[in-house]
């Protein structure tokens, strides 16, 4: 069944689960009480209801015209009427359309009333076209000719509009700011005295439908028995006991009648509809924002087109349809003026900044009312935590009663905003100013940059974000509790603000007249707006053009004709009083860190690359979706103080804020950093992993801010041997031993990484020496050795000698239980020998040749080959030993090593540093510094040597974050963690 077939199934299953949905309601004896005391409080008393009813044909019957500013006159008959000037519809003329829009546009206070009547007369001119007589015209076929609203019966004219009317009843006071408040923590309020899941969850349930809060407010009104009453008893022309549930389908947006499923989309829910119609139209009008709608031409050619069954089917009907509702495509150029305007006032009305402040406020007085009501003493009104009690406020009562509560602290917010008296933005929020940790894409070029032809980087973005946009965006089910949140930052504020003043007091008294950076008095309110969401994907409006059926999105030039939220970049905001906004800033972005540090680890698969990695096969990544605010783009879009902002991070700094989140620090910046890329630019290891200035700042960024400029220092010290410088070195140990014997010898790679790219080099260089051959494999060259001969093992390096000893246990053992275990963890390794091939493998002289190497490789070497049986070895040569251990302040070294011991306890052990046993730990202990603590610092042309210093080439996790390395050995791209 298709999605739109899904959401048409029968019409009376929906009727009849609107009558199922009243009665479970209103026998719940305290949701009833709820209702009917909300109905008495806004003049929908019982008494009022009889006094109607009691008219009988006495009552007011009369068709008026009522003007209009948008729509001119507008025609209503008696039925309308008589619903119009109920104290229901009265209600509406004091609940304002934009909510606190008028803050911004003083010219913005019209209410939901004329909006509601305005959608009215909009459904009542799609209804006359639909009647409208029309010449038989050609159609395609499967179109069954024109048809009129006498076809749709039960369902009637009045009905349709009836429920354009009674659709906006259920808004509380200020419209959707209310709204948002209660369901994002809808945990904190009542409803009806009900819970969520009993009131709004019931209510789609047997309307299977997505309805909003106010919209089940509305079907909480309709479906009521006083209602129902009033509406079969005195409004409605004809008495009709299904009448009421027919309303309560239109506005819940289900469909009523068995042959059109589309029918109730004139109200709502679809791309052009009554509502969206009117509400563009007067929202502009109303905040003085021309956006051009020719609306005369609205209306023009809508009408009901008759469907054979299989077209219906075609279409992605249900099969019962036998007609759909359709616009006229010559009016379609109004309809795609309408949609752009919808974007145009997202952007400039219903998310401008104060509004959405105002919002915020309301929000967290509502909130804390609803928390501090759950203890005695705090001086909360616990009527305020239900929705059908502030459902029977204006907004003015809302106001007045909310600011007159005992609480100071609530009231004060409601002052605030009565008074105007706002806050201003402190930090953004968004996932376009999010950073990551990692440059991926300047590291492996190949496999996330540019160059790699792929959408790998953009998939890494959207993994990074995705979990902070379901945190901080509107209507989302993981959104997070506001006034949690809100409470956290002012408790960060608070931690702040003592380091500050700890530092300014241990600085000394200087200068009297120096100000403090902290404000005055206690920390202040912070209000959290959420990212704005993007609207619900809305139905595509059917358009009827020459004859053929099509849909919406043949026609318009707007991308995401259903999206106008989409125009607008997705952007929350932490507002907080202007003197405290810098401080508020830092503050958010530890906060928001330290949440992401719990999302859920993720995984992305990216295609290998032959050239540049041990395997084809794809890359499996994983991903930590840390949070990290971009501080230049905030300032961007704050208006926050630059100078103070870094003011007060030198301050931190020097506090040592920073010293367990390096990541939030500021950004190192030096030449020294340049030059330490520049040394080490050359390098291209595994997966072409890269080394610039971005990704070497990328590294430093993760050390404590007192320890870069000394980490800088350390890269100085270190040595770097390109390609050619490799190649002049393993050449000098080649002929070292190349002279040993008189017969040839065979140049076999060491290692499958960096072995074998030497190998190839060497291959080409010694091509013309007619004493030496290169064989691919050490199979190869068995099978060519003679006597006289031997075999040369070539490779760029031979540090703590781990690998090269690995690779013959390799060659020898089958079992890996049976080799030594720090030997067990190595990869990239050529396999095992065959059973003769060992035999000669034992007595045939081999050598090691290395650019650089180290006699503790020669020495475990040794031990190797006589635990093995490996009669002749020559030991290895090398041009030059590695480096002397680097000198390491004593501060950094201990950073160095905790991070190193933890890498190694995660790429040896597969565990956490600190889940280890003694004998484990020391090891670590050992390795952490460059195995067995060498503290070497060398770096090769596509390959580190173990002796580095661990963090300088491998990837893991520390401290539960993601390191990431300078350089890469081969074999440990695995290991990264992106974020």
């Amino acid at each position: 069944m298709s999605e739109r077939s899904a959401a048409k199934a029968s019409f009376k299953s929906r009727v009849e689960g609107a009558r199922q949905l009243s009665l479970e309601w209103f026998e719940n004896a305290s949701f009833a009480s709820h209702i009917e005391l909300a109905l008495d409080e806004i003049g929908f008393t019982q008494d009022y209801v009889n006094s109607c009813i009691a008219l009988g044909e006495h009552r007011p019957n009369k068709e008026k015209a009522i003007k209009d500013s948008v729509w001119g006159m507008m025609l209503f008959d008696g039925s309308s009427m008589r619903l119009i000037d109920s104290p229901i519809l009265q209600r509406m003329r004091r609940v304002r359309q934009l909510g606190f829009s008028f803050l911004t546009y003083p010219s913005a206070e019209h209410s939901r009333f004329p909006h509601s009547i305005g959608m009215a007369h909009v459904v009542s001119r799609f209804v006359d076209a639909i009647d409208r007589k029309r010449s038989p015209s050609e159609m395609q076929d499967g179109l069954d000719g024109y048809k009129t609203f006498a076809d749709l019966s039960p369902l009637t004219r009045e009905e349709m509009i009836h429920a354009a009317i009674m659709h906006d009843v259920g808004h509380l006071p200020f419209s959707h700011a209310l709204e948002s408040a209660i369901i994002a923590s809808k945990e904190r309020f009542e409803f009806g005295g009900c819970s969520y899941q009993d009131f709004k969850d019931l209510a789609e349930y047997k309307l299977k439908a997505e309805i909003s809060l106010s919209e089940a407010l509305s079907l909480a009104v309709v479906l009521s028995p006083r209602f129902g009453s009033y509406y079969s008893n005195y409004v409605r022309s004809q008495p009709d006991e299904d009448a009421q549930f027919r309303l309560a389908c239109l506005i819940a947006g289900q469909r009523v009648s068995d042959k059109c499923g589309n029918i109730q989309d004139i109200i709502s829910s679809s791309s052009v509809d009554a509502d969206k119609i009117d509400y563009v139209n007067r929202d502009a009008e109303a905040c003085g924002i021309p956006i051009g709608v020719d609306v005369s031409r609205v209306f023009l050619g809508s009408s009901m087109i008759g469907l054979q069954d299989w077209k219906a089917k075609e279409l992605g009907y249900g099969g019962g349809d036998r007609m759909v509702f359709a616009l006229n495509a010559s009016g379609w150029d109004t309809y795609d003026e309408i949609i752009r305007a919808r974007s145009v006032l997202y952007q400039r009305v219903y998310l401008h900044a104060v509004t959405r402040t105002s919002e915020a406020i309301v929000a967290r007085a509502l909130k804390l009312n609803s928390q501090y009501s759950l203890e005695t003493g705090t001086g909360a009104d616990a009527r305020y935590k239900d929705a059908v009690f502030l459902w029977s406020h204006t907004d003015e009562s809302f106001l007045t009663g909310l600011s007159g509560v005992e609480n100071k602290e609530i009231s004060q917010l409601a002052l605030s905003i009565m008074r105007r008296t706002l806050p201003k933005k402190a930090c953004a929020l968004g996932a376009v100013i999010l950073e990551r940790q990692i440059p991926i894409g300047s590291i492996l070029p190949r496999l996330f940059g540019p160059k790699s032809g792929s959408d790998s980087e953009a998939t890494l973005d959207k993994t990074v974000s995705s979990p902070f946009q379901d945190l901080f965006t509107r209507g989302g089910d993981d959104l997070i509790d506001s006034v949690d949140f809100e409470n956290q930052i002012r408790s960060e504020v608070e931690s702040i603000s003592a380091k500050i003043r700890e530092v300014e007091a241990g600085r000394g008294n200087k200068n009297k007249k120096e100000r403090s950076l902290i404000p005055e008095g206690e920390p202040p309110q912070v209000f959290f707006i959420a990212i704005a969401a993007l609207d619900q994907k809305l139905i595509e409006a059917p358009v009827f053009q020459h004859g053929e059926l099509l849909t919406a999105d043949n026609f318009t030039n707007v991308r995401g004709v259903s999206d106008a939220g989409d125009f607008f970049r997705q952007i929350g905001f932490i507002m907080a009083a202007s003197e405290w906004r810098e401080v508020v800033c830092l503050a958010t972005r530890s906060v928001v860190f330290r949440r992401s540090e719990q999302f859920s680890r993720a995984s992305i698969s990216i295609k290998g690359d032959s050239e540049f990695s041990l395997t084809k096969s794809p890359q499996e990544f994983s991903v930590y979706p840390l949070s990290i605010v971009n501080l230049d783009a905030v300032t961007r879009r704050t208006s926050i103080n630059v100078k103070r902002l870094n003011r007060i991070n030198d301050t931190l700094i020097a506090g040592g804020y920073y010293d367990h989140v390096p990541l939030l620090a500021p950004k190192f910046d030096s030449e020294e950093a340049a030059s330490a890329a520049e040394k080490y630019g050359k390098f291209n290891g595994e997966g072409g992993w890269t080394i610039d200035n971005e990704t070497t700042t990328a590294f430093l960024n993760q050390f404590p801010p007192k320890l870069r400029e000394d980490m800088v220092k350390l890269l100085a010290e270190g040595t770097f041997l390109d390609r050619n410088e490799v190649l002049t070195k393993v050449r000098i140990a080649i002929d070292n031993l190349k002279s040993r014997v008189a017969g040839r010898s065979y140049l076999v790679p060491l290692s499958a990484s960096s072995g074998g790219e030497t190998w190839s080099v060497a291959m080409k260089e010694f091509a013309s020496d007619d004493k030496l051959s290169a064989e691919a494999s050490l199979s190869s060259a068995l099978r060519s050795c003679g006597p006289d001969d031997q075999i040369i093992f070539v490779d760029d390096n031979a540090a703590s000698g781990t690998q090269s000893c690995a690779q013959l246990y390799s060659y020898c053992v089958a079992n890996k239980d049976e080799w030594p275990e720090e030997y067990r963890k190595e990869n990239a390794l050529f396999g095992l020998l065959s059973e003769e091939e060992i035999k000669q493998f034992k007595t045939v002289p081999i050598g090691i040749a290395v650019a650089v190497g180290h006699q503790t490789a020669h020495e475990r070497l040794e031990a190797t080959c006589s635990d093995l049986g490996i009669s002749h070895f020559s030991g290895i040569e090398y041009a030059e030993q590695i480096g002397e251990k680097v000198h390491i302040p004593t501060e950094l070294k201990e950073f160095l090593l905790s991070v190193g011991k933890q890498l190694f306890a995660l790429d040896r052990y597969q565990t956490k540093f600190d889940d280890l046993s003694s004998e484990k730990r020391a090891k670590c202990q050992e390795y952490g510094l460059g195995y067995s603590g060498f503290c070497g610092l060398t770096i090769l042309a596509s390959n580190v040597p173990t002796s580095t210093l661990t963090p300088i080439w491998m990837p893991g996790i520390v401290n539960g974050r993601p390191w990431q390395p300078l350089a890469i050995r081969w074999g440990r791209l695995r290991n990264l963690t992106l974020a």
